[in-house]
């Protein structure tokens, strides 16, 4: 798909006004092409940029996320914050997480005090307000697309992690896959799909409801058991009694 910085703000969730400065900055990638005397990209590129460079939306709100419960944070301990969560990976520099920083200071999310302290604004508050409220009020479809997969692993994973279960807590959130990694599991869903379709319990043996719930529910555990390295970690987290899968007390 090819993207200009007007469809590169949208996918991004930040200003159009924000792309535009990657572009003077040369932060964005070469362009690719030209649509209509405009610069433009295929969405790919832009992605793996995107991910590379911590510009993706999740990582964004998950800094305002922690900058709106502290006075202010400054860049290194912020970022060892987010590894000790998970929410990034061990490799991540100081200078990366700067970087977000700075895109959220030009367009007024965060202010930056003395000693390079960030603070989140008010309206920094107001857009992660929103933001928490749309991911939040938005039905789950359980739709085998990438987009969907992702949308739901997330509000998945952000649950888990504020679970008062600590053996949820702790495995979670795992980052959510990357679209390109949830196009490689949509195959998968629909095999799951296809057996639940004539099914009477799921793979727990529990009766079969939503038998779209149930498959993207399926995918979620064995996503996860890859990611961790298990065999069905998800119960061995949530059981006892599992509120999930447990259609009675123990």
């Amino acid at each position: 798909m090819v993207v200009g910085e007007k469809e590169i703000a949208d996918r991004l969730e930040v200003k159009e006004n924000t792309v535009h400065q990657w572009f003077i900055r040369h932060a964005l990638p070469e362009p690719e092409g030209a649509v209509s005397g405009n610069p433009a990209w295929n969405w790919k590129t832009i992605e793996l940029w995107a991910w590379s460079t911590g510009r993706m939306p999740d990582l964004r709100i998950r800094i305002l996320s922690i900058l709106s419960k502290v006075t202010g944070a400054f860049a290194t301990p912020l970022t060892i914050d987010l590894i000790e969560r998970g929410w990034v990976g061990r490799g991540t520099s100081a200078t990366k997480i700067a970087s977000v920083l700075t895109d959220l200071f030009e367009e007024h999310y965060v202010s930056i005090h003395l000693r390079n302290e960030w603070r989140i604004t008010d309206e920094g508050r107001a857009f992660l307000g929103s933001r928490a409220n749309n991911a939040e009020g938005k039905p789950m479809t359980y739709q085998p697309t990438p987009e969907e997969i992702v949308r739901i692993f997330t509000q998945w994973e952000n649950a888990a992690w504020r679970s008062p279960n600590q053996k949820v807590a702790a495995t979670a959130p795992l980052e959510p896959p990357s679209l390109a990694e949830a196009q490689s599991l949509v195959p998968r869903l629909e095999q799951i799909r296809r057996d639940l379709n004539t099914a009477e319990v799921d793979w727990h043996g529990r009766p079969v409801g939503n038998r779209e719930q149930a498959a993207m529910g399926q995918l979620w555990e064995e996503w996860r058991d890859d990611k961790l390295g298990v065999l069905n970690g998800y119960r061995d987290v949530w059981r006892s009694p599992d509120p999930f899968y447990d259609s009675r007390p123990l």
